[in-house]
Formats: C-alpha cells, sequence, structure tokens
C-alpha cells in the first residue's frame, strides 16, 4: 500500500478511547529512542495522562489510516483560562500573550508517525488536518529541547520559538521549548 491509501479522520474524546491501542502501540515504538528513551513507567504515565487529554475541552485527535492500521495520529486540545499553562515561561511574555480564554489557543499534544512511514510529509498532513477546521486565534506546541531535528521541522512548517517552561516533575527533561503558529 502506498500513500494513496492513506485515509484521515478525526476523533472526539470518546472515539479516541476506542482506538487508544493503536495510539498507544504507536507511542511506544515513536518515543523508544533518544532524546526520549521511554520506560515502563513512562508509557503508563502517558496512559493517564492521554486519559485526561482525552476529556479536554476542545480535543481533536486526527487520525492516519491504511486500512485498519493506524500508521500516525496528532492530538491537541483548547487551552483553558487558569490552566497555568504558561507558568514559568523564560523569556517572560507580556500579559497579552498569556491571557487565555478557552477559545484562544489549540494546544497540540502528540504527534506521532510509525518510522517506516516518516519522511513521506505524513506528519505534516496530520498537523494541518488537525488545525484545518480550529477556531482558535493560534496553535502551540511543546518540544524537548534536545529534539533539533523535530524543532527545525515545525520552524520549516512556519512555528515559532516562543520561549521555554519548565518540564513537571517526572517530565523526561527539566524545560521544554515552546512553539505558536497562527491560525487566523
Amino acid at each position: 500500500m502506498g500513500m494513496a491509501d492513506l485515509t484521515l479522520n478525526h476523533l472526539d474524546g470518546a472515539e479516541a478511547s476506542n482506538v487508544f491501542e493503536q495510539v498507544f502501540r504507536i507511542y511506544a515504538l515513536v518515543y523508544a529512542d533518544p532524546p526520549y528513551s521511554q520506560t515502563d513507567a513512562d508509557r503508563a504515565e502517558f496512559v493517564t495522562r492521554a486519559a485526561r487529554h482525552f476529556k479536554q475541552p476542545g480535543f481533536d485527535l486526527t487520525c492516519a489510516w491504511m486500512g485498519d492500521q493506524m500508521i500516525g495520529f496528532a492530538y491537541g486540545f483548547a487551552i483553558q483560562p487558569g490552566s497555568g499553562w504558561w507558568d514559568g515561561i523564560e523569556p517572560s511574555q507580556t500579559e497579552a500573550f498569556l491571557r487565555e480564554t478557552g477559545g484562544r489557543t489549540f494546544a497540540v499534544i502528540e504527534l506521532a508517525v510509525v518510522p517506516e512511514f516518516r519522511g513521506q510529509g505524513l506528519g505534516k498532513r496530520l498537523i494541518a488536518e488537525l488545525l484545518r477546521d480550529r477556531r482558535e486565534e493560534r496553535a502551540m506546541l511543546a518540544t524537548h529541547p534536545e529534539a533539533i531535528a523535530v524543532q527545525r521541522m515545525y520552524e520549516r512548517w512556519g512555528w515559532r520559538k516562543a520561549g521555554r517552561i519548565p518540564g513537571a516533575p517526572g517530565a523526561p527533561c527539566p524545560y521544554f521549548d515552546l512553539y505558536t503558529l497562527p491560525l487566523r
């Protein structure tokens, strides 16, 4: 099967829960190598985190399928007021930049493509499809600071670095680099 046989679809949180086994399979493949090198505990934490994410307002999972096999996904949700998402951002930003309304910023949480389908534009298609009909003003994502190739990829796609935020306890690194993309 070639990329011509690819289908993309959107799933809400309840539908995403129904395909979680395939999401988890791809996640475990993608994050097995440096700089991530996730442990069993890290993967278990993803299960808990994803279950919480799937319930967030504005959640959307965009999946890429070859027949009945998921080969990639991207998901995110709308950042809610008072979420603390921007807490500790460096360099500091204006109040106008930091203000969230629940409809201002869409957070892209995960993008994952199985290794054999990388380098064919699938990641870019997944992100474009995920963001296509969003009503928010901007999108935001966080990257591992050592994932330089990933950061350069996002920059080629038009994302701009906004700063760094501290990693949460148990995060794979002490901070994450943040990128934003205007949506309208």
